[in-house]
């Protein structure tokens, strides 16, 4: 992810997630990550991003409904074939990549990711984000059993 991020001259912003323990982001020193400690520090920084990466995430749901945001998601798995975001994509708010290479044909062109994902945002987030009868974390936890089931 750092060489496909590094390579189109982007800097990595990484959230790690709350239970991880080691950070193998820590290596790069460089400047090319910067490590966000808290969400509210993520919130700040979403604001000016163009592009979030992440695999199906509940960090990455908000990012995927903001105008701005291009939505990469990044599923490099041993067993390839199942796409978790799958959710997402069919929603048309993400794009999934398979492979670091695709992953830097993507970086590539996020405007034309924007484009395709921007018209699908108001029903995403009016569906999984903003309605008002509190069954939002039911919806979420739904779609993400019937993922796994299907698999």
């Amino acid at each position: 992810i750092h060489d496909a991020v590094a390579a189109r001259g982007l800097r990595l912003v990484v959230k790690a997630h709350p239970g991880e323990r080691s950070s193998p982001w820590a290596a790069y020193d460089d400047g090319s990550v910067e490590l966000v400690p808290t969400i509210e520090e993520l919130e700040r920084r979403a604001r000016s991003a163009r592009v979030a990466l992440g695999v199906v995430s509940t960090l990455q749901l908000p990012l995927a409904g903001l105008d701005q945001i291009a939505t990469i998601t990044v599923e490099v798995h041993p067993q390839p074939g199942h796409v978790l975001s799958r959710g997402l994509v069919e929603a048309g708010v993400a794009h999934a990549v398979t492979s670091y290479e695709e992953l830097g044909e993507a970086l590539a062109d996020v405007p034309a990711l924007h484009h395709d994902q921007l018209p699908n945002k108001p029903a995403f987030v009016e569906r999984f984000l903003h309605r008002l009868d509190g069954r939002a974390g039911e919806r979420l936890t739904e779609a993400v059993m019937a993922e796994a089931a299907a698999r």
